[in-house]
């Protein structure tokens, strides 16, 4: 059995850090990620390709939302399926 509140933080945390990440990157080197963070805005509304500390903070939030729902909807899945 998959604890789903720990599953479903675990993947909010990894996807939010990892979006948060890349947008911090391309502060440093504005050629990356470029294409993967264009679609980052067609995912997300609201999100606009800002650049900065806001944009970073606006997909970190928007990444762990993501995360946790899926997360959460896979292990309690999983859960249902497993037993």
């Amino acid at each position: 059995m998959l604890s789903v509140k720990n599953f479903a933080l675990t993947c909010g945390f990894i996807w939010g850090g990892g979006l948060c990440a890349i947008s911090l990157i391309q502060l440093i080197s504005p050629t990356y990620g470029v294409g993967f963070l264009s679609v980052m805005e067609s995912v997300y509304p609201g999100y606009q390709g800002m650049e900065g500390l806001i944009g970073a903070v606006v997909i970190l939030l928007y990444g762990l939302l993501d995360g946790v729902v899926a997360g959460g909807a896979f292990a309690w899945l999983y859960n249902k399926l497993n037993s």
